[in-house]
């Protein structure tokens, strides 16, 4: 398979939250296939939202599971919109193996892009 970047730039930086280890992995070694990236990882909602609150780093999106312990995705979305973080990084997108369909609605409603697991990169190709 031919290795593409994932779009024009030439090094993304994204922000991975998922309190999944065998999905970070699986993830990781998919960027690092299809382009030039630079991917911090947390595995709460929790520390990753604490962690752009103190950051200088500007990542280019921010790829978020929707249920995990401490704080699930929407409620760290929240958070991220109330203080205005949207200025600073680009946007998020849920990724999350969630079958419930009300998961997709309150993502549309919140104006986010919604991807299921497993990670397929022409889907997110699609979105960025």
């Amino acid at each position: 398979m031919k290795k593409e970047n994932l779009n024009s730039k030439e090094h993304i930086l994204l922000l991975l939250i998922d309190d999944n280890d065998i999905d970070n992995y699986v993830h990781v070694k998919t960027f690092e296939h299809y382009g030039d990236y630079n991917c911090t990882i947390f595995k709460s909602a929790y520390e990753g939202f604490e962690h752009l609150r103190q950051t200088s780093r500007r990542y280019d999106y921010i790829i978020l599971d929707i249920y995990m312990p401490e704080m699930d995705g929407f409620t760290f979305v929240e958070h991220f919109n109330r203080l205005k973080l949207t200025e600073i990084h680009g946007p998020i997108i849920f990724l999350t193996a969630s079958l419930n369909p009300s998961d997709r609605v309150k993502a549309d409603e919140m104006g986010l892009q919604f991807i299921e697991k497993p990670l397929k990169i022409d889907k997110l190709v699609g979105i960025i």
